[in-house]
């Protein structure tokens, strides 16, 4: 079981490509068959997002929710492998690092 987080990337923006779904898609093509749960949520940063980690709901800008990825493993837990996926507007404002350690640590 895979569990790919994150920002816009995640959900697909700007291409509409879900970023899970697209994973599924490849790894069956290759004869691999595994869960892969997605949550992206666009417009936060890495700070953003690792302050939410225990929140039920984050919203982005369109309304969309997610959740703070803390309960997702908690609700949807276990998983083999965790996928943070961050950049786009943290490289731009300069405080990638963080935000991602943080969750990362989360996630052990």
């Amino acid at each position: 079981r895979i569990l790919v987080y994150g920002g816009c990337l995640t959900i697909g923006w700007p291409s509409g490509d879900n970023y899970a779904r697209s994973m599924v898609d490849k790894l069956g093509e290759l004869g691999i068959y595994t869960e892969v749960i997605g949550c992206g949520i666009s417009d936060k940063s890495a700070g953003e997002l690792a302050g939410a980690m225990r929140k039920k709901a984050v919203y982005d800008k369109m309304g969309l929710r997610g959740e703070g990825i803390l309960r997702l493993l908690k609700r949807r837990g276990p998983f083999d492998l965790v996928l943070i996926w961050m950049g786009i507007g943290d490289v731009a404002r300069g405080n990638l690092a963080e935000g991602v350690l943080d969750m990362h640590k989360a996630c052990h």
